[in-house]
């Protein structure tokens, strides 16, 4: 009888452990899952310069799969959380008396419209599946995916032209437009879905190379914190913005041919 006591009660402990067994390896497995979904949500390429499309939607969940553009709302949600980083600024130099003047490289200089490793390539220019409602649409400029409140600097020496709600030039919400001439090239510049108290400029203000004119934001129809930065050649054309004159080009190609380089590489 003791015998048959002690079986029962080792058959009983056995059933527990292995019951807590079991549920050990259910919860690894659900916690792995749902890493997986975490991770995949925040893919992007740690280097600077264009995210591997393949690789990130390859790594990103399925329930965001459903457009190509999904993609880049992987990469803006990355970066859902506040700027924690430093406004960059060189040293100014003897009898220097202001911020503009603190970047003091003589002649045509360009810049990137954000430092880098404060940012990460989002989306290029180009056609594209809209992150919204999947379809084929033309993507203006390029994106950088950031946390709000991260510097953005003009990538020349210009005038300001238009600060303002997106309606005006045909676009989302909230747009600043800087015009340039550099090497005799006269071109504008446009920064978007800034939040309206992320804006430092005002129209008809004159701004320098590499100088901290907003911060990014989510405004407009935005899937995420990111600057939408677009370069359209010629003169600001005026309102309205129509068709004709709606004239944006690639801008990283653009930069590029002038010499861009990052805002830390331009102090003198």
């Amino acid at each position: 009888m003791s015998q048959q006591r002690n079986s029962q009660a080792m058959r009983r402990r056995f059933k527990a452990y292995t019951s807590a067994a079991g549920a050990f390896v259910a919860a690894v497995a659900v916690g792995m899952g749902f890493g997986s979904v975490f991770t995949g949500s925040a893919i992007a390429n740690p280097d600077s310069g264009v995210v591997n499309e393949s690789e990130v939607v390859e790594g990103t969940p399925s329930s965001l799969r459903a457009t190509v553009g999904a993609a880049d709302t992987a990469r803006f949600r990355a970066y859902e959380e506040e700027y924690t980083g430093e406004v960059f600024t060189c040293d100014a130099p003897t009898g220097a008396t202001s911020l503009a003047s603190a970047f003091y490289i003589e002649g045509d200089s360009v810049a990137m419209p954000t430092q880098a490793g404060t940012t990460r390539f989002a989306s290029p220019f180009g056609y594209r599946s809209d992150p919204f409602n999947g379809t084929s649409t033309m993507h203006k400029g390029v994106d950088w995916s950031g946390p709000v409140g991260t510097p953005i600097y003009s990538v020349a020496d210009g005038t300001v032209v238009y600060v303002g709600t997106g309606r005006e030039v045909a676009r989302t919400q909230n747009v600043v437009v800087i015009e340039h001439e550099v090497n005799g090239e006269v071109f504008t510049s446009w920064y978007i879905h800034m939040y309206l108290d992320g804006i430092f400029v005002t129209e008809g203000q004159q701004v320098s190379v590499g100088e901290h004119i907003a911060n990014i934001g989510n405004a407009g129809r935005s899937t995420g914190p990111h600057l939408h930065f677009e370069i359209h050649p010629g003169s600001f054309p005026g309102f309205p913005i129509t068709d004709a004159v709606d004239n944006p080009v690639d801008p990283i190609s653009f930069l590029a041919g002038l010499g861009a380089r990052d805002v830390t590489n331009l102090c003198g």
